[in-house]
């Protein structure tokens, strides 16, 4: 129950965050170092990291995934209305 209430306050945290525009002279990464902020999608960060442990969708079109990483950490990845990646975010697990 617990793991289910922090991935929805996951979810929802990195859902409603402002995300800060990419600065066009330098290609953000993510912390993971996979994906470029403003340019992947997530047809791509589905297809590298396979289908996320939890989809969130928003009534303005952004959504987000959230997958378990390597390392324990629950990373979501927020993407805008047409599906282009604009926030990386991890937490780490909690038992």
């Amino acid at each position: 129950m617990k793991r289910l209430v922090l991935l929805a306050l996951l979810a929802f945290s990195a859902a409603t965050a402002q995300p800060q525009p990419p600065d066009e002279r330098l290609e953000e990464h993510d912390p993971t170092g996979q994906f470029v902020i403003g340019r992947a999608t997530a047809d791509e960060v589905k297809a590298r990291l396979g289908a996320p442990l939890v989809e969130n969708r928003n009534r303005d079109g952004r959504f987000v995934y959230v997958y378990l990483s390597s390392t324990a950490d629950y990373t979501s990845y927020v993407f805008d209305k047409t599906g282009v990646l604009i926030q990386v975010r991890s937490v780490p697990k909690t038992n």
